[in-house]
């Protein structure tokens, strides 16, 4: 599809284009559609599937006509923000020009408000903030137990209702603190970003 692009209107977050579609683009469509619905159409006095093209466009002309030219304006827009690189914040608004007729090329303003540009997180040091902090969870945890467990040996013949507790207790810390590493492992292998944007979807609406 080839279309013409003029840029009107670059201020803050505000967007503005006119799109020009070529008549010769929306025609292609329209003599696709016909030859798709050719095999479907019935008309007295001619096979199924053998009724001319022009017929077909004198019965469904203006229906075949609408839906072409606005999957063409869906298309264009659609290819005008991915070549501009723009994400609309809301959905764009697409105004056909009153003067367009049929076999003419079609003029369409597209006005939106882009969403601003927002550096990508330093996905990288976070990881590693939290790794480290994870990690010295674990080396506190194993350093309480390696004192209580010296402490203990002296007194390993009256083991302690208290130390049976603490020694609980810390296995508890420990055990969590593995768990806390392991499913942020899984998580950045999974998702190293773990922060996504998908823009809002667009679409084209023509009124009939």
């Amino acid at each position: 599809m080839t279309i013409k692009t003029v840029e009107t209107e670059n201020q803050g977050l505000k967007r503005a284009f006119m799109l020009t579609i070529p008549a010769a683009d929306i025609e292609a469509r329209v003599n696709e559609e016909v030859k798709r619905l050719a095999p479907q159409v019935r008309m007295p006095g001619f096979r199924p599937g053998k009724v001319p093209p022009n017929l077909i466009k004198k019965m469904h002309g203006d229906a075949i006509q609408r839906d072409a030219l606005q999957a063409s304006v869906q298309e264009g827009v659609q290819q005008l923000l991915e070549d501009n690189k723009v994400r609309p914040a809301l959905q764009p608004e697409v105004v056909l020009d009153d003067k367009y007729e049929p076999g003419k090329d079609a003029e369409v303003r597209v006005s939106l408000e882009a969403l601003p540009d927002i550096p990508a997180p330093k996905i990288d040091k976070l990881a590693l903030e939290r790794l480290t902090q994870t990690a010295n969870n674990l080396t506190q945890a194993s350093e309480r137990m390696d004192r209580f467990t010296q402490k203990s040996e002296k007194q390993l013949g009256n083991f302690s209702e208290q130390g049976l507790f603490e020694l609980e207790r810390l296995g508890r810390e420990t055990r969590s603190a593995a768990r806390e590493f392991r499913d942020l492992s899984r998580s950045l292998r999974e998702n190293p970003s773990q922060i996504l944007y998908e823009p809002p979807a667009s679409g084209v609406e023509i009124p009939p």
